[in-house]
């Protein structure tokens, strides 16, 4: 869990993981909130349960659950 939180803020504040930056999507929401501040990112939805180990699903879960005072 650790490695892939690491991993997910590499992506996030660097440019050096091009390919992984493809994976992750920043959230956007489309009217001013009060969460808009938030550093969030988009979770895909998946049907299978092999689709939820995917780093792409399984980085910005991570990701979002964390404290925001992190």
């Amino acid at each position: 869990m650790y490695k892939v939180a690491l991993t997910s803020f590499k992506v996030r504040h660097t440019v050096t993981l091009e390919y992984l930056s493809n994976l992750l999507q920043t959230h956007s929401p489309a009217r001013s909130l009060l969460s808009s501040e938030a550093l969030m990112m988009v979770v895909p939805r998946t049907i299978t349960d092999l689709a939820r180990c995917a780093f792409s699903v399984v980085a910005p879960s991570i990701w979002n659950s964390l404290p925001s005072a992190i």
